[in-house]
Formats: C-alpha cells, structure tokens, sequence
C-alpha cells in the first residue's frame, strides 16, 4: 500500500505540473523596486530590490535595506496564473539574517503581465530595519522592469544633465544648509551615471539603470551606516522646446535624505534628520562650434556686459563678511565668474585683482560644474587677560551646478554649497549653506557707465609750484599738452605715455589710478561729469625718492587739469 500511495503521489505532482500554466517569455528581464515604509506616498525609504528574471520564471537578485545591508537572494520561482495574468512567487522567500535580536525577513513578490510592474512586500522585523520599535512592512507597488530598448537604437534622452537636489523646507539652525548636486552623464543605452555631493558636502555616486518610462531609482548610502540614505524616484518629462529634463515635485518631495549620527563625522556629527529634497535636472548642452567665436557666456545669454544675482540661504551670516561677498555677478569668455556689485563696504568691481583675494568662481563648460572659494576673517578675543585677540583665517570652498533652464524658466539657475571650516577646530565642525543664482538677467550698469568715461582725451596741465625744489623726473611742464587714455574697463590710465593701474573707484564723481611701484610714484585723480561719465578735470602727485649718501630726500611736485581757460576734450 505503500509503494502504491508514493506511485499516486507522483502521478498528482506530475499532473499539476502539466496543468500549470507557462512563464510568459514577456515577463523575462531586469527589474527593480523601491521599498517604503507603511507607504509609498508618505512612507521613509526602506531599499531596494533587483531582480533578474529568466524566460522560465527563475530569478536571481539583491535586496539593500536601510540597515546598510545586501542580501543575496535565496533561489526562486514565479509561478504564472493565466486565470489573474500575474507571476508569483509562492511562499514568498526567507531571508536569512544574522545578529542579536534580529528576525528573518519574508519576502513576497508579485509579477503582473500586462504592465510588467512588481509588487513587493517585505515584512518580519521589529529592529532597526522597521520604525523604531513598530512592526512595519517595507512595500512597492511601482516597481518596473527596466528598458529594454529595440535593436539598432538608442535612449532618446542620452546625454549630459546637471541636477540640483535644494530642500523642499527651509533649514533649521544646526542642520545642513548646503544644496546637493550632481553632474550627470546618461549614456545611449540609459545608463546614467550620476557624480555629485550631498548638502552636508558627502560625495555621491552611483550608476543607476533606467526604467521604461525614462525613470530610475535611487537608493544610495554615502555614509555607509544604517538607516542614512538619499533615495527616492527620478522621472524624466519632455521639456517644452526639447529634449527632457526633471522638474520640482509640485507636492511632497522627491528624495528624501537621513543620516545617523557618528561623533568622528566631519559634520553634523548628530547626524540628519529625513529632509525632503526637491530636484531639478537639466540638459547640458556645450557651446556650438558654429557660428565661430560662441562663448558659454554668449550660448547662455550671458554676455559679457550681462549680470545676475548671487544669493545665499542657510547658517552663513553674509553680513559679518560683508567687505567681501558679492551680490551681483557676470560671466567672462574663460568661464570665470566676475564681480559685478558687492555687499555694503566691499571693494569696487572692477578692481578685480583686490577680489580675486576674496571670491573666485570657474564654471567647467564640458560639464556645469562649478568650482571656487570664499576666504574670511574672524577676529576672536583672547581668552589670557591682555593679550590681542587672534585673527583667524578661513577658505570656504564653493562647489555646484549651472542649470540650462528652459526658456521662460524662472528659476534660479545654480545651486550649490559652500563648505565652512570650522572658526573653532577643537568645539566646532564644518558646515554648509547653500548658494543660488537669480534673474533678471540685466545689462551691467557699471559696464554701460564705462563707455562715457572710456577713450582718449587731451588738456593742457597747470604746474604747480613747489617753492623752488626740484619737480621729479618726468612731470609734464607747465603749460604742456598731455594725452589721457583710459581702457575701455576702466582699469588702466595711461597719462603722458605712462600707464598706471586703477587704485579706486569712487564713480560717479571720480577714479583714482596710481603707480607705487616705479621709481617715480604717480598718483592721479581723475574727476568726472556726473551725467556722461567724461573725465572734466584732475590732478596728478609725483613722488620720487632720491638716495644721496646715506640721505634720502624726497622729490615732489603736481599738475592739475585743465589750465583755466580751456578743457578736456575728448576725442
């Protein structure tokens, strides 16, 4: 009876075996799933599935989980019903964990054919893979299979992308101020490779495989520990010109950002509580070979007499540093951001060989991604009674994204971060705060003053008498005819064949270059019209030390222009 009941059993199992219906060869190929939380819509990130399926129904894959952990996954099956035109796998799989009061985790999976989405459950815990202390299922009911593109063609949204990642709220005090970015390479197959940095200054990178309706998934861990992830879903639209490009969530978020806290962290050692992050991803476009001459000034509609402004969000008090912040900027043909206005105190803009001691900024034109520096000074009081206070020196590095916004955007263009050193290096740790730049784009008015001020003009120049001495080497005599050029920036004067640097700008009422280099020191004041820029008058003041000995005398004399009686005319 024995033998006879095992014979029946066999004939059963094969049976059904027969009856079962075939793996839709449709259903074969990679797939991928985004775990949350309770819920997809307002549930924290969980992980991430992967799975590559065969023509059969077998599959292999991974599973990474908040916990900083990957799982290899058990060998499987999905077993097809025609009846629901679903795969599932039956059981579900047991994943096997390890460490003290940590469970096994149960994974349930479920293929629909007709729109090759996956559906995920994954549940079991109570530790640190589920909210603390609440049992809670991770779930998906988005995941996809990943794009499988026809023969002989390519992603129509390859190419090179800036993204900027800004959070969707305001930063509190204490917190990340920085803007996360990346520049983003996607290749003809849809690869996309993604480079970038995280708003607390943590690198990023991934390489992340595209879905079927240009979308991917996103579940990094930069700070490799658990339950610290940037993770979320990105989905390319059609930009209205061309081409595609990823715009900000109109609602909720579209990643989200934790870190756990670790006391030998570089920053924000108490680590970061979930922030929404908004996106932004553009195309990068280089700069056309034709028509020749093109800058990336120019390709953006940034010429050279173009400016914008620069603004700042986050813990980084511009006040404090006013003398050496600037508000407004341009764009000049080798990709380097110039002063264009500064804060209350800070230097002329065109005296930019002062702030390139200051700000500097470049701008990669293969890539948008920018790079620079900030430097400032504290003066912090002694803590020993009599002692000076200290003056302590910091560089601020400054790195983020252009954006090539589609026409009538309106958006800030740029977003980046500057990474703040600590003023305190034994209580304190860097931090970050974040940069934009705004519209209107506008012409510069100082650059559109210059043109009045620019060019040659001529004047006859009054000695003045110093008393019998002898006048240093060089000074125009009385009576002389002088020819002043000034360039075109305003930037060097060139008077009586001899060319001096500006020294300040003090328009509309005047300029003042000077030369204090030379043997013979020239200072020259120029004075201007108030309503078309022309210089109207000025003065000059030579000094020439002479070494007699083991004397040293001074040689002094001036001119001012014009003699009474005439003008300076320009020509």
């Amino acid at each position: 009876m024995k033998a006879l009941s095992f014979v029946l059993s066999l004939l059963l199992i094969a049976v059904s075996q027969l009856r079962a219906d075939t793996f839709p060869a449709t259903l074969a190929g990679g797939y991928q799933a985004l775990l949350y939380y309770g819920s997809e819509s307002t549930g924290t990130p969980a992980g991430i599935l992967k799975l590559t399926v065969t023509t059969t129904g077998s599959f292999t894959g991974s599973l990474v989980t908040a916990e900083y952990k990957t799982y290899a996954l058990p060998a499987g099956k999905f077993t097809y019903t025609a009846a629901t035109d679903t795969a599932e796998v039956v059981g579900g799989l047991l994943i096997k964990r390890t460490g003290v009061g940590v469970t096994n985790l149960t994974l349930t999976l479920s293929l629909a054919n007709a729109t090759q989405v996956l559906s995920v459950v994954l549940s079991g815990d109570t530790g640190v893979y589920s909210s603390p202390g609440v049992a809670m299922d991770a779930i998906s009911t988005t995941g996809f299979r990943n794009l499988t593109l026809a023969p002989k063609t390519t992603a129509d949204f390859a190419g090179k992308y800036t993204l900027a990642m800004t959070q969707a709220a305001a930063a509190v005090a204490g917190t990340p101020g920085g803007s996360g970015y990346a520049v983003i390479s996607v290749s003809t197959t849809g690869l996309m490779t993604f480079t970038g940095k995280a708003g607390d200054g943590t690198a990023l990178t991934a390489s992340l495989t595209p879905g079927p309706g240009r979308n991917y998934l996103l579940f990094l861990n930069p700070n490799l520990r658990a339950s610290s992830y940037i993770a979320g879903k990105l989905n390319l639209t059609a930009r209205p010109d061309s081409g595609f490009h990823i715009v900000p969530a109109a609602t909720g978020v579209d990643l989200q950002w934790a870190k756990a806290a670790k006391t030998t962290d570089v920053s924000y050692r108490s680590g970061i509580a979930n922030t929404g992050l908004l996106v932004t991803m553009e195309p990068w476009k280089t700069v056309p070979t034709v028509p020749v001459g093109q800058t990336l000034g120019s390709f953006l509609g940034l010429d050279l007499d173009k400016v914008f402004n620069l603004n700042f969000t986050g813990d980084f008090n511009t006040t404090t540093y006013a003398v050496r912040i600037p508000t407004k900027l341009g764009l000049t043909k080798l990709n380097q951001f110039r002063i264009a206005a500064g804060m209350a105190g800070s230097p002329s803009p065109i005296l930019d060989t002062l702030w390139a001691g200051y700000f500097t900024l470049n701008v990669a034109p293969t890539t948008g991604l920018m790079t620079g520096s900030l430097k400032i000074e504290d003066s912090v009081p002694s803590t020993i009674l009599g002692r000076p206070a200290t003056i302590v020196k910091r560089t601020i590095t400054i790195s983020g994204v252009m954006l090539q916004l589609p026409a009538g955007g309106g958006a800030s263009f740029a977003h980046g971060q500057l990474s703040i050193p600590p003023l305190r290096a034994l209580t304190e740790t860097t931090k970050t705060s974040a940069f934009h730049f705004d519209g209107p784009v506008t012409v510069d008015p100082l650059i559109a003053a210059t043109a009045g001020t620019a060019g040659t003009y001529t004047t006859i120049v009054d000695l003045l008498d110093n008393g019998g001495l002898v006048y240093p080497t060089g000074i125009p005599a009385n009576g002389a005819n002088v020819t002043l050029v000034i360039s075109p920036d305003l930037k060097s004067l060139t008077f009586n064949g001899r060319k001096l640097p500006l020294a300040a700008d003090s328009r509309p009422v005047g300029l003042i270059y000077a030369d204090t280099v030379s043997p013979v020191k020239l200072a020259i004041t120029l004075y201007l019209n108030l309503a078309t820029g022309n210089v109207t008058s000025g003065a000059t003041n030579y000094v020439q030390p002479v070494v007699s000995g083991y004397s040293v005398s001074l040689r002094q004399g001036s001119n001012t222009f014009p003699r009474s009686g005439t003008f300076v005319i320009k020509k």
